[in-house]
């Protein structure tokens, strides 16, 4: 039986370091502080916890909420790839110091590059691009 990514990650202790140390990181950068700025950082680290653990294939504590209409605000305020292509290194980073193995890194950064167009709120350079399932 193959163990799903969040298992082979840590579970959801891993999942909850990571969270802290990547926004312990992205709160020290001048360009993507401003998005969230009035926005309660702890329930922000619920979503993006919950964000992970569903998309990794852990068990389901909500269902997320859509990423194009979450993120639509943002993008009408300047949210693009550059800030995307932060969050990706500083998940990459933060993972590396983690521990975690190489390739787990890779195909957790695989499955999160799979939303950038969704979060970005443009349409897919396919339209059969379809999102791990849980």
């Amino acid at each position: 039986m193959n163990k799903t990514l969040f298992i082979r990650m840590g579970g959801e202790a891993a999942v909850e370091a990571a969270v802290n140390r990547f926004y312990d990181k992205l709160l020290k950068n001048k360009d993507l502080i401003p998005y969230f700025q009035h926005i309660s950082i702890n329930e922000q680290k619920d979503k993006l916890r919950n964000f992970f653990t569903n998309i990794m294939g852990g068990p389901v504590q909500t269902t997320p909420k859509d990423l194009r209409e979450a993120h639509s605000t943002l993008v009408d305020d300047g949210l693009g790839d550059y800030h995307v292509d932060l969050f990706i290194d500083y998940m990459r980073d933060t993972l590396t110091e983690l521990e975690v193995p190489a390739e787990l890194i890779e195909e957790f950064i695989e499955l999160c590059e799979s939303y950038r167009d969704d979060i970005l709120n443009r349409n897919s350079s396919s339209n059969d691009v379809k999102h791990p399932q849980n």
